[in-house]
Order: structure tokens, then sequence, then C-alpha cells
């Protein structure tokens, strides 16, 4: 997994949300703002 969700994960767990719903925001997030390739992991490449 990219470094990038992994620390979004982390944080978020670190509030007190569980760790499911952590990492389908954090994909869902980064997914939305150009990090990941949609319906992926996977860092999208950068412009």
């Amino acid at each position: 997994m990219p470094k990038v969700l992994e620390d979004l994960v982390k944080k978020m767990k670190k509030k007190g949300m569980p760790e499911d719903k952590a990492w389908a925001i954090a994909t869902a997030t980064l997914q939305k703002k150009g990090v990941l390739k949609k319906g992926t992991h996977k860092l999208n490449k950068r412009k």
C-alpha cells in the first residue's frame, strides 16, 4: 500500500475510528483528490 494511504489510516485510527471505516474513507478521499487511481490503491502519476 502507498505510504500516504497508510499514514492517513493511521491518523484516523488514532482519533478512534474503526480500521475498516478508516481504510474506506482514506481510499475514497485520496481517489477524489487524484492521489490514487479510481477503484484502486495504486498511486496516480504526478504531472
